[in-house]
């Protein structure tokens, strides 16, 4: 049985779909060839050097592609940097601080928590700069070994929710700029094993009377599991050093800093820029921003008059400015310093000429605290109460201080 005629206009259709085709092929080699033939040696040359300039961008952008082996490369490189600047011998601690100033005019009733300068790092777990730079324990580890006591933590929630570390593009909530991200717990682990741990004992004397702040600010939208999840991880590492029961939920965060030091031997000090309220973060904070209590002053709000001295030293404030920011590297002594704000959070990296000053023995190279002018002292008075009563709570100690807050 013979196959049906094809409609001859089909026929005509895919006929002269055939030719177009042909007569398309036949132009483009035409095209080709020609275009060859008028070749020189300096297209050929251009053709190479843009191959070559498209390459060495490749491999230039490839070197920040969050892989384990860029991670692990810049770790190291940014590792070594600041291990430079790290003394090997030489610090000295809180306790042997306050026995040469003793011998001095600084009085026992000066030695409260709003009458110091804590040696404090910026981003702490950032080996800097925020773009492309890396976050690791091993950042957190060397700015404590450096002196550091005040760390700055920038926790953002990821896109589950948990809390990390990370730079994210200024006016984003997303688009991270940083080479990765790290736990909050895993920072917070650092901090405890440095300084209460055995990562100090080689290079410091006695330890036994530090203290460390922590400053929890949190970027973005955290949720309740964030702050709950911060809560455990300060939970798993911290509890044994946490402050007596009766500083929890900021309940005397209007007199924290008339604490004398020594009841903050061993403990750890929580700021946040967040009350988390309805969490179980909000028992952990021990001072929150208040209308009345700045925690992060900028070098801008410093400069304008809108935060005050008169603010700032009724607060343990810390002057912090944004990690991803062109202004980390600021003038600590001019905008802070002069103020007396208790915590000039700086980039333990950087080899400006503030971060070498503030580095430097005369400021913090030797001890990770120093008391302020009296100019520049909290107006809250410290006053001791004789009959100290034990804590019940979870978290025990003693608690007994009373303030005076002064005109």
């Amino acid at each position: 049985m013979s196959a049906p005629p094809l409609n001859p206009e089909i026929q005509k259709f895919f006929s002269n779909i055939g030719t177009s085709t042909q007569s398309l092929l036949k132009s483009v080699t035409e095209s080709a060839a020609a275009a060859t033939a008028k070749w020189t040696w300096w297209h050929v040359a251009a053709t190479i050097a843009l191959a070559l300039i498209f390459l060495i961008v490749y491999l230039t952008i490839s070197r920040n592609y969050e892989t384990p082996d860029n991670i692990r490369v810049k770790t190291t490189t940014c590792t070594a940097q600041l291990a430079a600047r790290v003394p090997a011998t030489g610090r000295k601690s809180l306790k042997l601080y306050k026995e040469e100033l003793r011998k001095g005019s600084v009085s026992n009733n000066a030695w409260v928590l709003g009458n110091l300068y804590i040696a404090t790092v910026n981003g702490a777990g950032l080996f800097f700069p925020a773009r492309d730079g890396v976050f690791s324990p091993e950042a957190v580890r060397l700015a404590a070994k450096a002196g550091a006591r005040g760390f700055v933590f920038d926790i953002w929630p990821d896109l589950a929710g948990a809390p990390v570390l990370q730079a994210i593009e200024s006016g984003s909530l997303w688009r991270r700029i940083s080479m990765n991200a790290l736990p909050f717990d895993s920072a917070v682990a650092a901090v405890i094993t440095a300084v209460f741990g055995t990562g100090l004992v080689p290079t410091i004397s006695d330890n036994s009377d530090d203290f460390v702040v922590l400053y929890l600010r949190f970027r973005g939208e955290p949720t309740k599991y964030t702050y709950d999840s911060v809560a455990a991880a300060l939970r798993s590492n911290m509890e044994q050093y946490r402050l007596p029961a009766a500083f929890n939920s900021c309940k005397q965060q209007d007199t924290l800093v008339a604490t004398h030091i020594n009841q903050l031997a061993q403990k750890v000090i929580i700021v946040s820029n967040m009350a988390a309220t309805d969490s179980r973060l909000a028992d952990y904070i021990n001072m929150s921003a208040t209308p009345d209590i700045v925690v992060d002053a900028s070098p801008q709000s410093l400069a304008n008059g809108q935060i005050t001295q008169a603010m700032v030293t009724r607060s343990l404030t810390f002057v912090a400015p944004a990690i991803e920011s062109d202004g980390v590297d600021y003038d600590w002594e001019k905008y802070g310093y002069a103020q007396g704000a208790s915590c000039l959070a700086v980039n333990y990296g950087s080899d400006s000429a503030y971060v070498t000053k503030y580095l430097s023995p005369e400021m913090f190279g030797t001890y990770s605290y120093r008391i302020k002018p009296v100019a520049q002292r909290s107006p809250i008075k410290y006053t001791p109460i004789p009959d100290q009563t034990k804590d019940q709570g979870t978290n025990g100690g003693v608690m007994s201080v009373s303030a005076q807050i002064s005109p």
